[in-house]
């Protein structure tokens, strides 16, 4: 008997880790849901967007999806269950949504009493003209940030999911981290600075502008296309290492490193690790197993 449970226990935890990479991989990340079934939709969470300056979301096993809204209101819609419910306060300005999860509950990958996509999804509408700071963290769940020009401060935080930020143009400042899962910026700009660190997974810049960038990873590569910057640092460990950059040498300090890969300039091979070492801005591309890549466009 205990033989049978130990390799029930076994083939558990192979299904698991299987999960776990195939998830990093596809860069949907992880995404872990409790096997109730009884979640339902309640009335939307609805409120004038004048003199609110703050929304703030801190939520687990839930997916965040945060998007223009069609009028001038603040609209929140989500499900509940018995053992998963939301409460949302609007205090002096600031928005503050959060969720408690009962305890007691069994984990299910892809069996059939687990709650759907749009159960777990909670969505906020925002109106795109409407200037905020946006704080949304998550655990066991995807963030997906899109269209809202005037948001001026984002902070986006996932455990095991994705974290996207699509047109986005007006921030001052943008931090996103997660753990086993990708980040991705698509047509974003930052006046000041933008902060990103995944444990597992890839990060992925297009058209993103921002004078002081930092993007980290453990386990994937690194990729900006079309970036435009003063001081950029991409790190991977176990990855490719890839920037296109609007200038030229002659205008950054560049520093490349690899242990097992090779190091490129304009898609020619370099040996060469540094380069005009007194410039102040500096582009820093490092990665310990991958290739470095280092491409100048106009």
């Amino acid at each position: 008997m205990f033989k049978l449970l130990a390799t029930g226990a076994i083939l558990v935890a192979v299904g698991l880790g299987l999960t776990i990479v195939g998830g990093v991989i596809s860069g949907e990340g992880l995404t872990m849901y409790h096997g109730y079934s009884d979640y339902e939709m309640v009335d939307p969470y609805v409120t004038d967007a004048a003199g609110i300056g703050t929304v703030s979301i801190q939520v687990e096993n839930r997916r965040v999806v945060v998007e223009p809204a069609t009028d001038d209101q603040i609209t929140i819609t989500y499900a509940e269950s018995e053992r998963d419910t939301i409460e949302i306060t609007n205090v002096g300005g600031v928005i503050t949504l959060t969720n408690e999860v009962s305890r007691w509950f069994w984990f299910t990958m892809n069996f059939g009493m687990m709650a759907t996509t749009q159960e777990r999804t909670v969505s906020v509408a925002i109106p795109a003209t409407l200037a905020l700071d946006l704080d949304v963290e998550t655990e066991n769940g995807s963030l997906s940030v899109a269209d809202l020009p005037e948001v001026t401060s984002l902070a986006l935080d996932s455990v095991n999911g994705t974290v996207s930020m699509t047109n986005m143009t007006g921030l001052d400042t943008l931090v996103a981290e997660t753990t086993n899962g990708v980040i991705s910026l698509d047509n974003v700009t930052v006046s000041g600075s933008i902060d990103l660190v995944t444990a597992n997974g890839n990060i992925d810049l297009d058209d993103v502008t921002c004078p002081d960038i930092q993007a980290s990873t453990s386990n994937g590569h690194v990729d900006g296309n079309d970036v435009t910057g003063e001081d950029v640092t991409f790190r991977s460990t176990n990855g490719d290492v890839d920037l296109q950059i609007h200038g030229a040498l002659a205008d950054f300090y560049v520093r490349l490193s690899t242990v097992n890969g090779s190091m490129y300039i304009n898609d020619s091979k370099v040996t060469q690790n540094a380069y005009n070492t007194s410039l102040p801005n500096k582009l820093d591309l490092v990665t310990t197993n991958g290739s470095v890549h280092l491409n100048f466009v106009a």
